[in-house]
């Protein structure tokens, strides 16, 4: 699955819980929903991300609750002053979702590189 930049999900948006918990391999501990996104909008001010590919792995749903395992790629550039840079990054991530009023929001994720 081949996802455009404007179709990414936007880390600002409201579908993250109050208590979101989100983890990378390089973090020492998951960090909040108010550290997500602040960390997204420091790192949207360098990074320009180009197509961002998903392919699902497994995907488990209950009535109130959901698992996505997928892996992902993407290519993305870095300004620093006059320096760009560009990654070809890829890794592992898993969601967890839960239904509250109706609607899915994320519980939390894991990221691997």
């Amino acid at each position: 699955m081949r996802i455009s930049k404007k179709k990414c999900i936007n880390q600002n948006n409201n579908n993250n819980l109050e208590k979101y918990q989100g983890w990378d391999d390089k973090s020492s501990l998951p960090i909040s929903k108010e550290k997500a996104i602040q960390s997204y909008q420091e790192l949207n001010k360098i990074r320009k991300l180009g197509v961002y590919d998903i392919e699902p792995a497994r995907i488990t749903v209950t009535e109130n609750a959901a698992v996505i395992d997928y892996y992902y790629s993407f290519t993305a550039t870095y300004t620093t002053g006059d320096k760009k840079e560009s990654r070809d990054i890829s890794g592992k991530n898993v969601e967890f979702w839960v239904k509250e009023g109706g609607k899915w929001l994320l519980l939390g994720d894991m990221t691997t590189h």
